[in-house]
């Protein structure tokens, strides 16, 4: 699932605009363009950032998705039910 880009704590709305020209206005397309060091070093240099501070935005979205997904749960009904049909 995607939030947007202002939603990770070291992204102003300053930094968010400079993002969003670029084409990165989610955490899921951030993790996109993101992806390898190389990729990391290219959105560094367009928006005047430390390679360093991208990598650690794209952890932290990373982190947001995980955190988002582990969540979801099953409820004991749903299980009972699995174990009556097995």
């Amino acid at each position: 699932m995607a939030y947007p880009i202002t939603d990770i704590r070291a992204i102003g709305t300053e930094v968010a605009g400079v993002l969003k020209s670029e084409g990165i206005r989610t955490t899921l397309g951030l993790l996109r363009a993101a992806k390898t060091p190389k990729q990391r070093l290219r959105i560094a240099a367009r928006i005047g950032a430390d390679p360093k501070q991208v990598l650690d935005w794209a952890t932290a979205a990373d982190r947001m998705y995980q955190t988002k997904r582990s969540r979801k749960t099953v409820s004991m009904e749903s299980v009972n039910q699995r174990r009556k049909v097995v």
